[in-house]
């Protein structure tokens, strides 16, 4: 798991999360072409982003904590790491996500879906990209 935002404030926060998502499957890539000439066997990584308030902190005992981020905002983000399997994606993010980072993403709409702990349907996105910057901005 990894968070952006806590404890120093992130604005980008989303776009931040999304960003290393990317980078992190496509260095996958690279990693399963390496294992495969190795004989190792292929892996493979889901991942859910989501946006929202959490509780950060440091949780556990005096003999035995981690700073972390707990909370509904995070559970959410596991449902959506559960739900690539059933999309056969790698990434999928929130709507919440998506309003943040909308204007700097490319995604694919996949609709909305239910998830175990939420009334309510989540609107989900297969994150695809990072949108080109314009050239006046690079």
């Amino acid at each position: 798991m990894a968070f952006w935002g806590a404890p120093l404030p992130d604005a980008g926060q989303a776009l931040n999360a999304c960003r290393s998502a990317l980078e992190m499957q496509d260095r996958l890539t690279t990693l399963r072409t390496e294992f495969r000439e190795k004989g190792l066997p292929e892996i493979s990584v889901r991942i859910g982003i989501n946006t929202g308030p959490v509780i950060a902190g440091n949780m556990g005992s005096a003999d035995l904590f981690d700073y972390t981020v707990l909370g509904d905002t995070v559970n959410l983000a596991s449902r959506l790491e559960n739900a690539n399997k059933q999309f056969g994606t790698g990434i999928l993010i929130s709507g919440y996500t998506y309003q943040e980072a909308a204007d700097k993403v490319a995604v694919r709409p996949l609709g909305n879906i239910s998830v175990k702990g939420k009334a309510e349907q989540i609107a989900v996105y297969e994150l695809l990209s990072l949108m080109p910057l314009p050239p006046d901005t690079r």
